[in-house]
């Protein structure tokens, strides 16, 4: 009770009147949900005995102060694609090596499969992300789309009275076929937002005119290639 209520207040009394980029609330949950799992993912890979909760918090902590620094320099649809691509990088080479090793008695091949996909999206969804410019608000809806094939795969095993690896296999189809056809569906969303900082030929900000970065400028659209001339901070 404490914790969430001096979370919140303090969350409430460092936001006001500032500006909080789009990707802070996304990249401060990425950073939570990575470091705990790197923690539990180690310790039960190094088959750490007795209470590791202090562990699990010291895990957390690191990776939401980690979160929190890396947001300034990412986009929303960067946060959000990171989180699609950690989530689903470590579920889906999970799901294969369980499937792939003979289902039980395969724990610390899962658990290697988890960490190292898990760790390879937080490279890959930035990266992703600078490529598609897709809105962040399209990537958590490509996200909670792969969710819900993974539960409709999963209702299928269990009205086929499908068991162990059948019905992890389905349910990964699943979540695969939710990802693609939500992906597909929502190609008329808007683009992502501008990248942090001069992501612009011009870029005004405290009163002065600096010349930006090119490459960044020129981003791809549905309708083809849009040139950014100006952007600034007011």
């Amino acid at each position: 009770m404490a914790g969430t209520g001096g979370a919140l207040a303090g969350s409430i009394l460092a936001t006001s009147g500032a500006r909080v980029p789009q990707s802070m609330p996304q990249m401060l949950q990425n950073g939570l949900g990575y470091g705990t799992a790197v923690t539990l993912l180690g310790s039960a890979l190094g088959d750490v005995q007795g209470n590791i909760a202090g562990y699990v918090a010291a895990g957390a902590a690191a990776g939401a102060v980690a979160g929190l620094v890396a947001a300034p320099h990412l986009t929303g649809g960067d946060s959000a694609a990171m989180t699609a691509t950690l989530v689903y990088g470590g579920l889906f080479p999970a799901a294969i090596a369980y499937v792939a090793g003979g289902g039980e008695g395969q724990g610390h091949a899962v658990r290697w499969a988890a960490l190292a996909g898990s760790t390879a999206g937080i490279v890959l969804g930035p990266v992703l992300s600078s490529r598609l410019h897709w809105s962040r608000g399209r990537w958590n809806l490509i996200s909670l789309g792969g969710a819900v094939g993974a539960l409709f795969g999963g209702g299928t095993a269990v009205l086929a009275e499908v068991t162990d690896r059948g019905a992890v296999a389905l349910a990964t189809g699943g979540a695969l076929a939710g990802l693609a056809l939500t992906a597909a569906l929502t190609g008329d969303f808007g683009s992502d937002e501008p990248r942090p900082g001069a992501a612009s030929l011009l870029h005004f900000e405290e009163g002065k005119l600096s010349a930006g970065d090119v490459a960044s400028a020129v981003i791809a659209s549905e309708r083809g290639a849009l040139l950014r001339v100006l952007d600034g901070r007011f």
